[in-house]
């Protein structure tokens, strides 16, 4: 009997050593293949995009863009050492995403640099532009300001371009695929200008215009006469300006409408109504345009749009200064969620804008692409534009209207409208210059025939709860707060029936 019991104490010891053997071996075999797996997506990475849109992924535009880039763009990436550490994970997105160009193609040569650290690199980013950011870090017991790089300087064959402040990786590729573009481009891009002629640079109402765009674009003035009865369809777009003083005559609508059908790009500042700038007379506009844009789906309203989201103007004389909210100086940042056209634009300025009407048309698709703030109203008659006498709404008069809009035709011709003329105009520029920034992204767009569209916001979008009563929330919790015990309640009973049976 003693001699069974040891022969089976010992076949257990002996199972039990060998189940351990074997356990040993199945963890071995297991770390083995993790450390094998690891290696192997170290030398083959594979990066899955999950999120809503792709919203991590370089887009189709962009890589496109990159691979038809002809020579060696470097792309250079001057952060300084010393960076608040909230702006740490914002340096490794930066890094990461010129790292994904540099892996689209071997011909985007990208570098890392720190001006802190080597006087060199120092000089050299002073050289190319870039200037120091000041970023606000919060000590233990005051606010401290910290003068940091976080730039970006793309050179190709002798040319540069600069972002100077890459901190807002959302639109980030579409600086990078803009500049990249516009570096590696063997000819500069054609733009013309319909209307607003000046012959003395320092009265020119639009001389900032000129002197930003003219570094980008090749700029001409256009002229329709009996020698030149059409628009060079080699203009890769057509500016239009409304001024009060120009009336376009039929020859130039029948030039503009052929560019137009033909694939032409057409962007226009005109009014539905015109103020004097001393509020002085106000006069419906009669610049003739209204039937030709009709044509295309939009309706350019004879009205003036009004919001409490305004500029603060300056109605004082030589003497005296006061500044007051101006209703018809409207702010906005209601922007199309689809455009790429908004990038690093947080506000727009409109003086003495009309509201736009958009209808369905055959051959063309009309979106609104800017917004006035939702508690905004109109004059349609009557006009008050004194700021002190302009009255309050009702609440019925309130609404939403838009400002700027866009027509694309399916020949390809594309025409967009904002209403203002004066939007760009040297006189009612705001400080931050978003106006003018706006209009370079468009003309850029434009003229480019739509090789930065498509290009996405890098920001995965975030749906939040839905805005539940007080009621709603209540029962919501006390649901969470007892349905653990009644699971239980109902596992253990069914437990309990089971063995009684």
């Amino acid at each position: 009997m003693k001699l069974f019991q040891k022969m089976a104490t010992f076949n257990m010891i002996r199972s039990l050593r060998l189940a351990a053997v074997g356990q040993n071996v199945i963890i071995l075999s297991a770390l083995a293949l993790l450390i094998g797996l690891n290696i192997l997506v170290s030398l083959f990475p594979i990066r899955i995009d999950l999120s809503n849109g792709k919203a991590y992924t370089l887009s189709s535009a962009t890589k496109k863009i990159v691979r038809n880039v002809a020579d060696t763009v470097d792309v250079k990436l001057y952060v300084s050492s010393d960076l608040p550490p909230a702006l740490a994970p914002t340096k490794t997105q930066v890094v990461d995403m010129l790292q994904e160009f540099h892996k689209l193609s071997g011909k985007i040569r990208v570098q890392v640099l720190d001006p802190k650290k080597d006087q060199k690199v120092l000089q050299e980013a002073q050289e190319a532009g870039l200037t120091q950011l000041q970023f606000s870090e919060q000590g233990q017991d005051q606010l401290n300001v910290v003068s940091s790089f976080f730039g970006i300087v793309l050179s190709y064959q002798g040319k540069s371009e600069l972002i100077q402040q890459a901190t807002d990786t959302t639109m980030l590729e579409y600086e990078l695929s803009n500049a990249i573009f516009k570096l590696s481009r063997s000819e500069p891009m054609k733009i013309g200008i319909f209307g607003m002629k000046s012959d003395d640079p320092q009265k020119d109402p639009i001389g900032a215009f000129r002197k930003v765009f003219q570094d980008q674009f090749t700029l001409t003035s256009i002229d329709v006469t009996e020698k030149t009865p059409s628009i060079d369809p080699s203009m890769q777009t057509v500016v239009i300006f409304d001024d009060n003083k120009k009336k376009f005559s039929d020859a130039d609508l029948a030039a503009l409408k052929t560019y137009l059908n033909r694939g032409g790009k057409l962007l226009v500042f005109a009014d539905g109504v015109w103020v004097a700038q001393d509020l002085s007379k106000v006069d419906p506009a009669d610049h003739n345009l209204f039937s030709f844009l009709n044509e295309y789906g939009l309706t350019l309203n004879r009205d003036l749009v009004l919001s409490n989201s305004s500029e603060m103007v300056n109605f004082g004389n030589g003497t005296v200064s006061f500044y007051v909210p101006y209703p018809l100086w409207l702010k906005t940042n209601v922007y199309n969620p689809q455009s790429t056209y908004f990038t690093n634009i947080p506000s727009l300025s409109f003086p003495w804008a009309s509201s736009i009407r958009y209808k369905k048309t055959p051959g063309v698709q009309v979106q609104p692409l800017v917004l006035t703030p939702k508690r905004s109203w109109h004059q349609t008659e009557n006009f008050v534009v004194s700021p002190r006498g302009i009255p309050n709404p009702t609440a019925s008069q309130q609404g939403q209207f838009v400002l700027a809009a866009d027509a694309k035709l399916k020949q390809g011709g594309e025409l967009v409208l904002f209403s203002s003329s004066r939007f760009i105009q040297n006189e009612y520029l705001s400080q931050a210059g978003e106006s003018l920034g706006l209009t370079l992204n468009i003309l850029t767009d434009l003229a480019s025939n739509g090789a930065l569209s498509g290009i996405r916001s890098r920001a995965a979008t975030v749906y939040p709860l839905p805005d539940f009563s007080s009621q709603e929330k209540d029962q919501f919790k006390y649901f969470v707060i007892f349905l653990l015990p009644v699971l239980f309640a109902l596992f253990g009973g069914i437990r309990l029936v089971r063995r009684n049976k």
